[in-house]
């Protein structure tokens, strides 16, 4: 068996989501790599899909005017 000193270092990081949610950690928890500190609600979650899906169908009805623009002499 061996025997050694040594020091441990930590670092403390802030971290922000990119949306809303609850967290779920309490501060001065111990965290490690893949811990979920933060949890998102389904009403969240299903509003950015929402958003998201309005914005494909707004993309692709501009799809036939810009090949139009493109293919114009």
């Amino acid at each position: 068996m061996a025997a050694d000193n040594g020091r441990i270092g930590a670092t403390e990081v802030g971290i922000s989501p990119l949306s809303a949610g609850r967290i779920s950690a309490r501060e001065g928890q111990y965290v490690e790599a893949g811990d979920a500190l933060v949890r998102m609600t389904p009403g969240q979650l299903e509003g950015q899909l929402r958003r998201a899906e309005i914005g494909v169908v707004t993309a692709q009805s501009r799809v036939p005017r810009a090949r139009a623009e493109l293919h114009a002499p």
